[in-house]
This record gives C-alpha cells, structure tokens and sequence, in this order.
C-alpha cells in the first residue's frame, strides 16, 4: 500500500508558494499555520517552525508599518494614535506595546523580543533583564547570547543597566511556564 501525496495551493500559506501536503490534515487544522506550529511545538524545534516564526514577526512588521501609512496628517489635525488593545491569555492581559507581547506577572513586566539573532524574553526594570532561548512552545531551551547581543563589559553609570547573558531558564519558573504554554498566542497579539 503506498501513500499518495497531494501538491496544491493553500490560501495564505507561505505567500502563495505551493505547500506539500497529506489529505486529511487542512480538515483538522482551521488555521494551517497554527496548527503546523502547535503541532511542531510538540515535536521540538525545527526549522520550518523558526521560519514561520520570523514570517509572522516579518508579517507584524509590516502590519504596523502599513497602518502608520494610512492616515496621513490632514490639514492641522494629526491622526489619533491607535488605542492598544489588550488581549486575555490565559489568565493574564497581554498587550501588544512598543510591537512585542507585553504582560505583567508576579509584580514584573516582561515582554517577548523576536527582533534579535537569537530570541529572548526581557523582564522590564533596573537591571532590565534578557533571557535568551531558542525553539517555540514546549520546545523552548536555554541558548547563550552571540557576542554582539551581550553588550559590552564596560561600566558606565550614566547608562542604564541591561543584563544580557541569562538563559531562559532562570525566569522563574511561572513565567516559563506560561511562555511554553501560550508562546503561539503571545505571537498573535
């Protein structure tokens, strides 16, 4: 018996680009995209997964860059600035602030940051806190920083204090895992 294989176009995947695919799968996936990730989170870290991470990321880039074109200034009037919406994920409001997911939890704010080499969460505050890693969802493991993303060793008191050498895992532990289980909806906000 062998297994037949179906090329075909699938409405906003990849941009149009043809998508290989088994029958059956877009029937138990309302969204493609999300259900590849969530089932790909489950699998562990791969690279089509990082890929379509950076393509969403590209994506809200692009959203928001659009958005700020469409209303131009008129006359002596300025456009309003948008009101931001706050989402409920889990338990906790999130919001899309500054362009990255943004929450607070245990008194502290953090937010996620895809925009770098390698990703991490920040942890708002004096020092302000990076904690890199790498994969998605329950996939998410430690990963150090690249020498460029670690800032120098250098003292300067004017500056504010970043620290950008910590690993994931040294988030406390509720905040790990609320990242591994909503990290597909944190990226949709």
């Amino acid at each position: 018996m062998t297994s037949e294989r179906v090329w075909r176009e699938v409405p906003g995947a990849d941009r149009g680009a043809p998508v290989r695919q088994r029958r059956g799968r877009e029937a138990a996936a309302g969204q493609p995209g999300l259900a590849a990730l969530q089932r790909e989170a489950a699998e562990g870290p791969s690279v089509q997964g990082v890929q379509a991470l950076q393509r969403m990321a590209d994506d809200r880039a692009l959203q928001r860059a659009s958005l700020e074109e469409e209303e131009p200034l008129q006359g002596r009037f300025e456009a309003q600035p948008a009101v931001l919406q706050r989402v409920r994920v889990g338990q906790i409001e999130v919001s899309p602030s500054g362009g990255m997911p943004t929450w607070e939890q245990g008194g502290q704010t953090y937010h996620l940051n895809l925009t770098t080499a390698t990703f991490h969460v920040t942890r708002e505050g004096n020092p302000k806190i990076h904690y890199f890693y790498e994969g998605y969802g329950e996939g998410i493991t430690d990963k150090q920083p690249t020498q460029g993303e670690r800032g120098s060793k250098k003292k300067d008191r004017d500056r504010k204090k970043v620290k950008t050498s910590t690993v994931f895992s040294a988030l406390p532990q509720n905040v790990q895992d609320f990242i591994r289980t909503h990290y597909a909806e944190l990226l949709q906000v």
